[in-house]
Parts: structure tokens; C-alpha cells; sequence
């Protein structure tokens, strides 16, 4: 009696697909390789590392994930997935890069760009978002290159 094991293919023969498969992953890796091998090579070392951070926090990785199954599904055939998905991407990374991080911000900032804090009434409580400080070697506090707004809280809450 024949089981079916026996009619099945053999484990080291793959179909189409999975070939497929298996091409796309080593051409991405091959991909991966010769960018870092690049950077590695080409680029000074605090700039690449600065790159790898932004790759690595969730933004980044959102942004290369989605690029990754973009091109699966393009790779795949699937026209109108790798259209959406292609679409998603390309706003996501126009939302996320410099120029569309500032549209955002001006939105948001207009109706207070003309207001001086310093001729409102009194304050009660002055709240700074982000940073501003650094440390320096002796571990005392000093103003960083955003560190403005620092000075102005400072200025507001001693104003009374």
C-alpha cells in the first residue's frame, strides 16, 4: 500500500513561488549587504550611525516595512494592493521628512506665531516640551542649540 508521502514531492524541490520567494529574500539581502558595506565604507561613521537610529525608531521601521510589503506585492503581481500600498507609502514618507513635518507645524502654529507670551497676563504655570539642556563635562547644565525656549520659560515664570 502507497502512502501519500511517498507520491509527494521531494522536500529539497519548491514550486514557482516559492522559488520566488527565495530569489526576493536573497536580492534583498544582497541589497541590504551592499548599502551598509556602502555607508560602512563611503560615509563617516556619525552620519551612519545617525541613519541606523532613524531606521531603527518606529517611524523608520513603519516607513521600511511598508516599502518592503510594496514591493512583495509588486513582486507578487497584485496591481491594485501595490498601488494602495504604494500610495500609503509615498504619503507617509511625505508626511514624515522635513518639509512635510514643517507644512504640518505651521498649520498648527499660525494663529499663535504673532503672540508675545511676555504681553499676556501672569502665567501660573509654564510647561517646556522637549529638551533644550545638555550636560556638560563638570555635569552642569547648560543651554543646547534648541535651548531658547528654555530661557523664555525661565523669563516668563519669573515675570511673575
Amino acid at each position: 500500500m502507497r502512502t501519500r508521502q511517498s507520491q509527494s514531492r521531494p522536500a529539497y524541490l519548491c514550486d514557482a513561488d516559492e522559488l520566488r520567494q527565495a530569489k526576493l529574500l536573497v536580492i534583498s539581502a544582497i541589497i541590504v549587504a551592499a548599502v551598509v558595506i556602502f555607508l560602512l565604507v563611503f560615509v563617516e561613521r556619525i552620519i551612519l550611525q545617525k541613519a541606523l537610529v532613524k531606521l531603527v525608531q518606529p517611524v523608520g521601521f513603519i516607513c521600511l516595512s511598508l516599502l518592503g510589503v510594496t514591493v512583495r506585492s509588486w513582486y507578487r503581481r497584485k496591481v491594485w494592493t501595490t498601488r494602495l500600498l504604494a500610495s500609503l507609502w509615498h504619503g507617509y514618507t511625505l508626511v514624515r521628512n522635513t518639509i512635510g513635518d514643517n507644512a504640518l507645524i505651521r498649520t498648527l502654529e499660525n494663529r499663535f506665531s504673532n503672540v508675545d507670551p511676555f504681553e499676556l497676563d501672569p502665567l501660573d504655570t509654564v510647561v517646556v516640551l522637549g529638551g533644550g539642556t545638555a550636560a556638560t563635562k563638570g555635569r552642569d547644565l547648560q543651554f543646547a542649540p534648541s535651548g531658547d525656549r528654555v530661557g523664555s520659560a525661565a523669563r516668563l515664570y519669573h515675570a511673575g
